[in-house]
């Protein structure tokens, strides 16, 4: 499409979809067949020696993170079993499947710490190949178990968060576009402060009080998760780390999100202004005789392509 090879100019990927979608379709062929070879929890069913062991401890805990932020969890239990070989009383942790953040409260487990558990491992390696025979996910009943589906969406609730999705970007990419479309040619650093300042303090300040907001009711929810937890014997969430007032971050990420916030809020009143600046203006132009000395586009991030102009 002529539009694809048009965008291809501006943002790189574009120009090269042909590849990346048929490096996708390599990776899908060979982790269809990295599924297909492996035997899996089969292997476990066939040949794996069951044990006794007693839950310890249990957790759901955050096992990467991307960006300062969990990106996925798993059930973590401590067991305490009886070591085939040498038969003493030993404690080892083992996890379940890991999960996507997206999945984390549509998974629960059914095991309580203080019951007595089945553990298999296969004879070739004890201490390496030891599971909890309810994470191997061959029983729905046992172990790893997957909630009851929420009701899906309305039909306007899901046409109104298209829309807000859309919406959101369409407004990015129009402030790009006014930026680069409406800016002045002579534009000082006073006639932005007004607009900017606003910006920052309203768009900016409101971001802000917004993530504040919502991380701290987070953590409410959390220890009253946990407390509930506790008392019932079930798998407590571990937070990633120390929380900021945004999430899981440090102190300097922290003054990054925030000043960025402030700094976003400042450059979209900006782009709005610029965008009314253009489109009210009903002066006729004024031509400009002007020569051309040089040419050229810088590629920032193997992303995004920037086209300048020198002239006089």
């Amino acid at each position: 499409m002529s539009i694809i090879k048009e965008w291809g100019l501006y943002v790189l990927p574009f120009a090269y979809l042909g590849w990346i979608g048929a490096g996708l379709l390599l990776f899908g062929a060979a982790g269809w067949i990295s599924r297909k070879v492996r035997r899996g929890p089969i292997q476990y069913v066939e040949e794996g020696i069951p044990l006794v062991a007693r839950i310890r401890d249990l957790v759901l805990r955050p096992t990467a993170m991307v960006n300062g932020q969990p990106s996925t969890y798993a059930f973590t239990s401590v067991i305490e079993y009886r070591d085939p070989d040498t038969g003493a009383l030993v404690e080892k942790r083992l996890d379940s499947r890991a999960f996507s953040i997206s999945a984390k409260d549509k998974y629960r487990t059914s095991y309580r710490v203080g019951e007595y558990v089945t553990a298999v491992y296969l004879k070739s390696n004890p201490a390496r190949t030891l599971r909890l025979y309810g994470f191997l996910e061959v029983r729905p009943d046992l172990g790893l178990l997957r909630t009851e589906a929420a009701e899906p969406p309305g039909l306007l609730k899901t046409v109104l968060g298209v829309s807000l999705v859309f919406g959101l970007f369409g407004v990015l990419f129009w402030n790009i576009y006014s930026f680069s479309k409406y800016q002045p040619l002579d534009l000082s650093f006073a006639q932005t402060a007004v607009p900017m300042g606003v910006g920052g303090l309203v768009l900016g300040g409101g971001l802000i009080a917004w993530l504040a907001r919502r991380q701290a009711r987070s953590r409410r929810d959390l220890a009253a998760r946990n407390e509930k937890a506790l008392v019932a014997g079930e798998a407590v969430e571990l937070e990633a780390r120390k929380r900021g007032p945004f999430g899981a971050h440090r102190l300097v990420m922290t003054l990054v999100i925030g000043l960025g916030a402030l700094l976003l809020g400042g450059l979209v009143v900006l782009c709005w202004c610029l965008t009314a600046n253009a489109l009210l203006d009903n002066s006729k132009p004024e031509f400009r005789p002007v020569e051309i000395v040089e040419f050229w586009s810088t590629t920032h991030s193997f992303l995004f392509r920037e086209y300048e102009i020198e002239y006089r």
